[in-house]
């Protein structure tokens, strides 16, 4: 890319920060952004479309399950809830980082506005016998949907997103038998 086609970037992206400019593809996607009612198109080849669903799917996931933990570390009436919540809760921020840093060298905007759609559930919960319950049962569904979509990234075209899953899912299944086996015991 040339100096000039980079300084229309930089001086476009000032102006509009909420464009995305790639230089490569050839299938134009729809990007939707937190607070911004319009969409932008961007373009994207397919295996680039794929990789930018898995991030931005599990960037907000896991920013789910964050949430519910502190929560649960909050509200939760068992000790074993609570220290299963700071469990995930550290090696689900660990993973955070990384699929922020697997978005940015692969030049994807995350948009977390589906995060706070969704993190509501438990919020309205009150402070009852029920919560760890209601808790097990959300954290197990949201574990679910993300060993699913782990599983298929290891397919993954990008070679830093499959090394990422190797590593990610093992921890994610582990935080799944925990979940069924505290949900057991409270039964």
């Amino acid at each position: 890319m040339s100096t000039l086609q980079d300084s229309f970037l930089a001086v476009s992206f000032m102006l509009c920060p909420f464009f995305i400019f790639v230089s490569s593809g050839q299938e134009v996607a729809t990007v939707s952004f937190a607070n911004i009612s319009s969409e932008t198109p961007v373009v994207r080849q397919t295996s680039e479309s794929q990789l930018m669903d898995f991030l931005t799917t599990s960037a907000n996931n896991t920013a789910t399950n964050i949430a519910d933990c502190n929560l649960a570390i909050k509200r939760g009436n068992k000790n074993e809830i609570k220290a299963f919540s700071i469990q995930i809760m550290q090696e689900q921020q660990a993973m955070m980082t990384q699929i922020r840093s697997l978005a940015s060298k692969n030049q994807i905007v995350i948009p977390f506005d589906s995060f706070v759609k969704r993190n509501n559930t438990l919020a309205k919960l009150a402070d009852d016998g029920g919560f760890d319950k209601m808790f097990l049962q959300k954290i197990i569904a949201d574990l679910e949907m993300n060993v699913d979509k782990f599983r298929a990234a290891s397919e993954c075209d990008d070679r830093w997103v499959r090394l990422f899953v190797a590593d990610a899912l093992p921890v994610l299944e582990g935080q799944l038998s925990k979940a069924r086996s505290l949900q057991d015991g409270l039964k």
